[in-house]
Formats: structure tokens, C-alpha cells, sequence
């Protein structure tokens, strides 16, 4: 360190990690384990939380990693060395293995940072690339003489010259950052140069270098900032592009007016409809927009109705667009078929806005049992599985043969066809199996099996699908919209779940308020751990006495009369 993003302390953790065996778990888990984790297992963990470890050997471990910290890559490299050629002119082969796979760990990953610079050498070196109205920003961090941390910005140009963003990038970027190297390197000469440094100085309260070197290890090290912040603009113009051309392709096939820049997608989780919730995700130019993601809470839904808490919450975000003219979306995609699509369509000529806002429903594929395989569940009911294993197979294959291809693709169009959407928006049927057969057949030991059909998106007013074919950009922008949309959803109706179940369990048990309870998880980490727990073990909790702790206990035993009415409810 010091370290100016989250992200980098996290790869420093990831290499502590991978070159020296600490344990990584909490202490309210180390408490409760029972046998060793995986970490354990791959060699990355001593395992202390159930094995017994040498402490001396543990502690050298510790103090091998504070120094790589340090900064004292070199120190640890000579320590780590000698100790191995002690253990082996002991004998200690096994020991000095481990010790040479970690110096081996920590010269392959800090060969791949180390440029020819001094040992000491500290300074944050920023490349500039214009190019098409936008400009990128590449700052590397070095510390000790290693990439210490390296982050990439995207902007527009404003048509300003090169040099004056720099200047303002600079002044802007270390008005956030908490430490300030003693020297700043660009591969363009600011504006202000000296009034920038001036600045610079005042923030650190030390001296402080800003300049553009102009020969040696310095210059071919603002270099090759310059040359990745071209190659990361360049990488942006292609996804822009190829999201661009998505867009583009989604509008033809779905009849907009223009393409969408902007889409949401709306999806339901519930379990046995038990904490219902909603979310919606927004792509904004084809990327995701998180900041427009929202979680919603279903409220006036009791039970299992996934068209009812469609209905709430299209609703509640729609009445914004209507009452309080928040931005409308040029596509809304609904995660399902005909009868969420319904919903919606419901719920916008409700709001009076059917008109101006288009919504299609996205089904997922499913699997369809094929004639062939109909006809062999009938045959393997009538005279059995085995005879039907030793005398299928061959019948069941010259059956595939003769039937027309159009059977082994059935469509939403009927039995036999497939739907297909022309360029001029007719659909048409297809009895062959040609490029818009999507399906897969999933086939049992006796050739007859099931098909998974395509993914399939509905149009309100529609009966028949649109099915678009698996490489088309278009289907995998609607897939990757509804399968964020699904995370989000799942993700907070698990963490809602598992929060009421928590409450619903501790809040019934006299004594057990808020603060107690989120001591009791903080100690054990789980509902599950608590549970397991002895009466000595949750008295060891903060704030719990012996005898609430065997009161808990006893509540929340499996077979306790409370946890029988909180399982028949």
C-alpha cells in the first residue's frame, strides 16, 4: 500500500493468499467449524479451526506476509531461501518443497509487474489517448518499483485540447484520492503545469513532481500508459459498436420505431410465495446501467401469483412516468410468456401509455417431448422397460428416418412446423429443420426423447412467437437482460428470505430483542450454526446469559414445541 482503490487491495489479498496458507474465514466461523474447508484442501490453509498447527510455524508465516506488505519483496525472497536450504541440509525435504513453491509464487507474479525501475521508485504515471470525440485516461501506480495499481477512465472531449484535460483530470482525480505520490508522470505536458503542482503539493503537505519524461525508464514507462489507454478506447469503440449493431438488429426484428437505447426488464422470485419481490435492470446503449436497477417488495400479493405481483410492480414504476414524468424506456421486456406479457399490456393501457411504450414478453426455452418419445413411454408402459431397451433401439432409429424432419421441431404453429419471422414481418412455416431450428433433441437409450425448443419472444396482439436464431446478436442482448434481471431478483429475494426466517425465528423467544439478536449472528454467522450450537457455546455470545442462552437453545431445537408450530405454519 498505500492503495487507492478497493481493487487493489483485493489482488494484493488474492496474492497474500495464493503464496502464503492463512486462514481466510471469520472468526464467528473458525469458532464453529467442524472439519477443514476446501482452502484446506487445495493447500491454501493450514486448517486451524480443527487441526492442531505449530504456532512458531504459523507466526513466521504471519510475519513473511507483513513484510511482502512492506514492501520488502527482496528481504522475504533471501529469508524464504535460507530457511529452505536449512531444511534441507536437515533432510526436511517436504518443508523445504513448500518453501520453495512460495518464492516461487512470488516471482511469478511480481515478474510480470517489474519494469527496470529503482527499487524505490513511486510515482503515478497517467497516459492520454484522444480519438472520435472521446478521450481516455490510464493512470498507473507504482509503489516500491512495481504496478502497484493501474485504472482506466472514459470520457467525452468537449472538443477541449489534450493538454488542458489532463490538467483538469489530474486536479480532479487527486481531489478524491487520500495519498499522493511524490511524483506525478504524464505522456502529455498539462496546461498548467506549474500551478498543477503547486496544487499537487499543498494536498500531499510534501514536495510534489509533475512532468512529462522525456527520455529513459520513465519515458517508456509513460509510454506504455499511453499505449494502454489507446488500446482501452479502442476496445470501448468495438463494444459500442457491436452493442450499436445489436440494437440496430433488435429494432428490425421486433418492429421499433428506432433503436432502443434504453431497456428494461422486469422479473418475479418468490418461494411458495413467501417473500415475493420484483426487480428491474436497465441497459442503457446495450451496457447495464446499474445505477437505474431496482428492488421491489410485493405487498399486496398473499400467496403465489406471479400476474398479481407483475401487475404491482409495473405499476408502481409506471405511475412515475405518468405522474411525475420520470424518463420512459424505449423497450420493456417481461420475463415470460403470453400470460406475464398480458399483464403488462394491461397494466400500460391502464396508465394510458400502451401506445408509447412497447413490451415483449421473453419465454425461456423448455423441453417437448417429441412424437418418438411419446410413442415409447406408451411402449415402455405397455410391455415393459427392458424388453422394450433390448428390441427399441434399431426400430426407434429406422422410425427417425422416416418420419418428416418437420416432427423432430414442432412450433408454436402446430405439430411439424416451425415458426419462422421474414424480413418483411410474415411469419411463415417451415417443415424442415433449416437455419431457425433452434431446438434440440435430448433423446432416452431407445432414440425417441424430448426437444428443447428456442427461446421465444412475444408480441402483444400476437399469437405466434418471434424465434430468432442462436447466434443472432439480438437474442443475446434479450438473454442478457433477462438473466440480470433474474439475478437481481433471486439475490434479494434470498437475502429477504433468509432475514425473515432469522427474525421469525429469534423474535419469538422472550429476551431476544434487536440487539441481542444481531449479536447472536454475528457470533455464530448462521441461523443453522446457532442452531447447532450448545447452551455453553451461545452463552459464550455476547450480552447472553446461561440461562437465555438455554432457553434459546431449547426454542430452537428442532423438536421444541415452538420450532413444530413455526414448521406447521
Amino acid at each position: 500500500g498505500p492503495y487507492d482503490s478497493a481493487k487493489a487491495a483485493h489482488q494484493t489479498l488474492q496474492f497474500v493468499h495464493r503464496v502464503f496458507p492463512l486462514r481466510q474465514c471469520k472468526d464467528s466461523v473458525l469458532r464453529n467449524r467442524t472439519r477443514p474447508c476446501i482452502l484446506y484442501d487445495i493447500g491454501r490453509c493450514p486448517g486451524p479451526c480443527c487441526l492442531p498447527v505449530d504456532r512458531a510455524r504459523y507466526d513466521e508465516v504471519v510475519q513473511s506476509a507483513i513484510r511482502l506488505l512492506s514492501g520488502r519483496r527482496d528481504d522475504i525472497v533471501a529469508l524464504l531461501k535460507q530457511r529452505m536450504d536449512e531444511h534441507s541440509r536437515r533432510l526436511e525435504f517436504e518443508k523445504a518443497g513448500v518453501l520453495r513453491d512460495e518464492i516461487a509464487a512470488i516471482h511469478r507474479t511480481t515478474a510480470k509487474q517489474r519494469v527496470a525501475l529503482a527499487p524505490d521508485f513511486e510515482a503515478d504515471v497517467l497516459g492520454v489517448w484522444a480519438e472520435a470525440g472521446r478521450v481516455c485516461f490510464a493512470l498507473l501506480s507504482y509503489r516500491n518499483g512495481l504496478l502497484n495499481d493501474s485504472r482506466v477512465f472514459l470520457e467525452r472531449d468537449n472538443g477541449l485540447p489534450v493538454e488542458e484535460m489532463a490538467n483538469a483530470f489530474i486536479s480532479q482525480y487527486y481531489d478524491d484520492v487520500k495519498t499522493i505520490p511524490a511524483r506525478v508522470l504524464t505522456g502529455v505536458e498539462p496546461s498548467d503545469a506549474a500551478m498543477l503542482q503547486a496544487y499537487l503539493e499543498e494536498l500531499r503537505g510534501g514536495p510534489c513532481e509533475v512532468r512529462r519524461p522525456q527520455r529513459g525508464e520513465m519515458a517508456r514507462v509513460a509510454d506504455i500508459a499511453r499505449d494502454n489507454a489507446r488500446e482501452r478506447l479502442r476496445r470501448a469503440f468495438s463494444a459500442e459498436q457491436a452493442a450499436q449493431e445489436a440494437l440496430e438488429n433488435l429494432q428490425v426484428r421486433l418492429r421499433l420505431p428506432h433503436p432502443p437505447a434504453r431497456i428494461e426488464c422486469y422479473d418475479i422470485s418468490t418461494f411458495q410465495g413467501q417473500a415475493t419481490v420484483g426487480s428491474r435492470v436497465a441497459f442503457v446503449g446495450g451496457a447495464p446501467s446499474k445505477a437505474d436497477y431496482r428492488h421491489y417488495k410485493i405487498s399486496s400479493v398473499e400467496g403465489t401469483d406471479d400476474f398479481a405481483a407483475m401487475r404491482e410492480v409495473l405499476t408502481r414504476r409506471f405511475r412515475h412516468v405518468v405522474e411525475e414524468g420520470d424518463e420512459a424506456p424505449d423497450l420493456v421486456i417481461i420475463d415470460g410468456g403470453i400470460g406475464q406479457l398480458n399483464v403488462a399490456v394491461a397494466v400500460f393501457e391502464d396508465l394510458g401509455i400502451a401506445a408509447n411504450v412497447p413490451v415483449v414478453g421473453l419465454a425461456k426455452n423448455r423441453l417437448k417431448e417429441t412424437p418418438q418419445g411419446a410413442r415409447r413411454a406408451r411402449m415402455i408402459e405397455q410391455e415393459g422397460a427392458e424388453e422394450v431397451e433390448d428390441e427399441g433401439p434399431q426400430r426407434t432409429g429406422e422410425r427417425q428416418t422416416q418420419e418428416a424432419p418437420g416432427e423432430a421441431h414442432g412450433g408454436e404453429g402446430g405439430e411439424g412446423e416451425l415458426l419462422r419471422e421474414e424480413e418483411d414481418g410474415e411469419s411463415q412455416q417451415e417443415t424442415e429443420g433449416g437455419p431457425e431450428a433452434e431446438g434440440e433433441q435430448e433423446s432416452g437409450g431407445g432414440g425417441g426423447g424430448k426437444l428443447r425448443t428456442a427461446e421465444r419472444i412475444f408480441l402483444p396482439g400476437r399469437k405466434n412467437p418471434i424465434i430468432l436464431k442462436r447466434n443472432d446478436s439480438a437474442l443475446h442482448l434479450v438473454q442478457r437482460l433477462r438473466d440480470e434481471a433474474h439475478r437481481f431478483a433471486i439475490t434479494f429475494h434470498k437475502k429477504t428470505r433468509s432475514k425473515s426466517t432469522i427474525a421469525s425465528a429469534l423474535d419469538a423467544i422472550p429476551g431476544v430483542g434487536p440487539t441481542r439478536r444481531k449479536a447472536l449472528l454475528r457470533h455464530f454467522g448462521s441461523l443453522t450454526r446457532l442452531r447447532d450450537a450448545t447452551p455453553e457455546q451461545i452463552a459464550a455470545a455476547p450480552g447472553i446469559s446461561p440461562a437465555l442462552a438455554q432457553t434459546i437453545a431449547d426454542r430452537l431445537k428442532p423438536d421444541s414445541p415452538a420450532a413444530t408450530r413455526r414448521a406447521a405454519t
